[in-house]
């Protein structure tokens, strides 16, 4: 793997848990050392492999010598682009393959969820959002009373080194992670913890047209602000997953999550909309998280001579929906084809979802040839 140059200098050395800030590559392994590196992770962790063993291992968890060989002297085969090459992580001063990348077992964002993140598209090897992605992210840390005071050109250059090495023509997810870093002495409060910083870009496929997705009204709950400020953008997962997961047992591709009061809040990490009579409406954002894309939908539609109704909705409001959509960083604005059944896919092509979808491909297209970074 060949070093970064020139080297970046921007998070002081604490930031980057005590190793030095200018990103480089790990030194080259031997592929005997690789070989063992990688039976030894797998014997330990079992399905968390991926997060520590060697990046040549294939899908079911093995690894063949030649792999390592591959990665101990930088070579990785074209063949091997999307399996290995496709992800890169920068963590602790350096850049390795995602496969690669690890964190210790005392992470309090491993142990506890204790960690702040932001997701963001790229398109064209540009980063969308991106200062509004960081302002997001120092919210969200502050929130937490975590420092968060890294220079906004040092990420957007570090980001642009990590778009570096995704295949040319792909477009790319990223995702800022940072943790309060390791637990001291057992200890459940979080004095003298210095804060881990986490950076990966993962390839995806060019934007297409997704199609409408299937709804169900979950049987979890979203927290209330008095447990967990929807403003702080979490780490800790678990209710999203649960309501993923219960809606794809019953058939669907997400959930809705009410209010502990049976309000109408999102999906597992998606903000909601929907249209009646030609009104748009979407909960308040004391409930729900700031979504980027969210608020650009919101001024587009507006811009458009549509009304949005922030609010608090009750169940109830969206089985008359005539049409509804989700908003997220990662998918843009998708169409929702029903809820709990009732299908509202009779008029999509001619839909305000339709043309809101359309304007924001526009947007992007705009955001990734420098009008908005």
């Amino acid at each position: 793997m060949e070093a970064v140059d020139p080297p970046l200098r921007g998070l002081p050395d604490s930031q980057c848990y005590g190793q030095p800030s200018g990103i480089k590559a790990r030194p080259p392994r031997s592929a005997d050392q690789c070989w063992r590196s990688h039976r030894v992770s797998w014997r330990l962790w079992g399905v968390f492999a991926a997060a520590v063993s060697c990046p040549g291992r294939d899908v079911s968890g093995g690894a063949t010598r030649r792999q390592c060989r591959w990665l101990a002297r930088g070579s990785i085969p074209v063949s091997d682009i999307h399996q290995t090459a496709s992800s890169w992580t920068w963590i602790a001063g350096e850049i390795v393959p995602t496969a690669a990348a690890s964190i210790g077992v005392l992470d309090r964002g491993f142990l506890y969820g204790e960690s702040v993140f932001e997701t963001l598209r790229t398109v064209e090897r540009k980063a969308l959002f991106l200062s509004d992605h960081l302002m997001r992210l120092r919210k969200s840390a502050s929130l937490l009373g975590m420092t968060c005071d890294f220079d906004d050109g040092w990420m957007e250059q570090l980001i642009d080194q990590l778009l570096a090495r995704i295949p040319a023509g792909e477009d790319a997810v990223v995702r800022i992670t940072m943790t309060r870093g390791n637990r001291i002495g057992g200890r459940l409060e979080a004095e003298g913890c210095r804060s881990r910083w986490i950076v990966t870009a993962t390839a995806m496929e060019p934007e297409k047209s997704r199609p409408p997705l299937h709804l169900v009204i979950s049987k979890f709950r979203k927290a209330p602000p008095d447990v967990l400020d929807p403003a702080i953008k979490s780490g800790n997962f678990l209710s999203s997953i649960l309501a993923r997961e219960d809606a794809i047992g019953r058939g669907a591709d997400d959930g809705i999550l009410l209010s502990p009061e049976g309000i109408l809040t999102e999906t597992s990490c998606a903000n909601l909309f929907w249209v009646r009579d030609g009104e748009v409406f979407t909960c308040s954002r004391e409930l729900v998280l700031e979504g980027i894309t969210r608020g650009c939908a919101i001024r587009l539609l507006e811009s458009s001579g549509i009304e949005v109704i922030e609010g608090l909705f009750p169940e109830l409001e969206i089985r008359s929906a005539q049409e509804a959509f989700l908003t997220s960083s990662v998918t843009g604005i998708v169409a929702v084809a029903s809820i709990d059944g009732r299908d509202l896919t009779s008029d999509l092509e001619s839909s305000i979802t339709e043309t809101l979808r359309t304007q924001y491909q526009q947007q992007i297209l705009t955001a990734s040839r420098g009008g908005v970074r």
